[in-house]
């Protein structure tokens, strides 16, 4: 693939995973928690697209509460980036 996109492995490899990080993001904050009124839906124009993943996710045990986020400059170097 990295070929046919001209581009480094690792470069595809770090893309890949802040992709996969923003989806799940997403998909945490747009789950209500119990006594919650309904979460909104996510408004990350690519999160119908990565649905895919939805059967691959399974929880971790975690030692605490905190959720990791991508930064502002994470999210625009994935949404903006080009190949090549």
């Amino acid at each position: 693939m990295a070929e046919t996109l001209n581009c480094e492995t690792s470069e595809l490899k770090t893309r890949w995973k802040t992709l996969r990080e923003r989806y799940l993001k997403e998909l945490k904050e747009s789950q209500s928690k119990s006594g919650q009124s309904a979460a909104e839906p996510p408004s990350w124009e690519w999160f119908e697209s990565m649905q895919f993943l939805q059967p691959f996710i399974k929880p971790r045990k975690s030692q605490s509460s905190t959720i990791e986020t991508i930064s502002p400059a994470e999210d625009n170097f994935v949404e903006n980036a080009e190949c090549g």
